[in-house]
């Protein structure tokens, strides 16, 4: 082969080495001007509208819980990275946790790389916080943010039931924080028909009463429901009876079933995109003809029921404790929680998107963008030196 052969099979090689560079640095960048990327990979329309929407009063800060030199930070960098594309005056501010503890204490931040996220016109003291890099995590933190209805999720209280304020592993005290951290307005109640609730309850939870409700008080429940309250019935597995608010909510409560059970999610609402595993220690079936299954045993029994009636909406589940100070943080516990308080209390905008594997593990690319590479390095890198050495024989023949 003579050096005329070995220079244009090089410059082959170098050209293919250099388209496949630039594809490699374009999407690994995510630069404006960066090919488009897949549907399956690329933000959401309502997650771009609403970054643009980012300015001036609604101006955000991203207020990071962790050392601005760490891998934690930097991999909190990268994930902002595509959402700068769109508004790049996003505001990310790195606090160090070792050196501010006070600050730290102030905003109750449990982890580190907790965000805190909040107007950057500081005569608005509304906050929210982050504690999970998603984009359905931020579009939602950014939608609470924004949110300022007047609306309260109250957590009864008496005949037995889980408490907000109980710090033991048994009570609700994590949860409480939770919501709290994405600027919902929680309150709690005793159970009783003396209580007066103001128009702006619009739910009620009943943490697995262990004690039965008597029919004055299940009677009160359902006026409740007339008013455009919702409730959120959670069963005690201790097999306490509560035949009055079975026959209210229009459900049997069955068998307890074993956590061993794997765990399934049914087309719902609640569970739309929901892609992560559930932690639910023992749970009772919940039998209903009336309301839609969301989550069910491996076995095709109901863990949990939902029904909207319009004026109102009504969720029963088998077990309380997977939202209870041992295990609301254990597997997606937490993430569940949320999207059955947004369902309750109709924030049907909120973004449910499946948890995507990291793009910057991985290439990703379009069906037009792998057409262009596979007929690129299958079909004409192969002809060009088919073509040369075809050349090449012949010279060699005529010689």
């Amino acid at each position: 082969m003579n050096n005329k052969a070995i220079k244009l099979y090089g410059q082959i090689v170098l050209i293919a080495l250099f388209v496949l560079f630039l594809f490699v640095y374009l999407e690994k960048n995510e630069q404006k001007y960066a090919i488009e990327l897949s549907s399956k990979n690329a933000l959401t329309q309502q997650t771009i509208q609403l970054l643009q929407s980012l300015v001036d009063e609604k101006s955000v800060v991203f207020e990071i819980y962790a050392q601005p030199h760490s891998l934690l930070a930097n991999k909190i960098r990268d994930f902002f990275i595509p959402y700068l594309r769109y508004n790049p005056v996003i505001s990310l501010e790195f606090v160090d946790p070792s050196s501010q503890p006070a600050k730290v204490q102030e905003n109750a931040i449990s982890m580190q790389g907790e965000i805190v996220l909040s107007f950057k016109d500081q005569a608005i003291s509304k906050q929210v916080h982050m504690t999970e890099l998603s984009e359905s995590a931020l579009v939602n933190a950014l939608m609470n943010l924004q949110n300022n209805k007047d609306e309260w999720l109250v957590f009864a209280e008496g005949y037995g039931m889980r408490q907000i304020d109980d710090e033991s592993d048994l009570g609700l005290s994590t949860s409480l924080l939770n919501l709290k951290k994405i600027g919902l307005k929680i309150a709690r109640m005793p159970l009783t028909t003396a209580v007066k609730l103001p128009d702006n309850v619009k739910a009620i939870v009943l943490a697995a009463p262990t004690e039965t409700l008597d029919a004055e008080i299940v009677d009160w429940l359902m006026d409740q429901r007339q008013r455009g309250v919702s409730l959120w019935w959670m069963s005690a597995t201790n097999g306490s009876s509560q035949a009055l608010l079975e026959i209210a909510f229009e459900v049997m409560l069955g068998d307890k079933l074993s956590n061993k059970e794997d765990m399934k999610y049914v087309s719902h609402a609640i569970t739309k995109n929901f892609n992560q595993p559930l932690f639910m220690p023992d749970s009772i079936e919940i039998i209903s003809d009336n309301s839609s299954s969301f989550i069910q045993s491996s076995k095709d029994k109901s863990l949990a029921v939902a029904r909207d009636d319009q004026l109102n909406r009504l969720l029963v589940m088998g077990n309380v404790d997977f939202i209870s100070n041992q295990y609301v943080n254990s597997a997606a516990n937490k993430n569940m929680l949320m999207r059955v308080v947004d369902w309750l209390l109709y924030h049907d905008d909120r973004a449910n998107i499946a948890l995507k594997v990291n793009k910057h593990t991985q290439l990703w690319l379009s069906e037009a963008q792998w057409l262009a590479f596979s007929v690129f390095f299958l079909i004409i890198v192969p002809l060009l030196f088919l073509l040369i050495a075809f050349k090449q024989w012949r010279n060699n023949r005529a010689g």
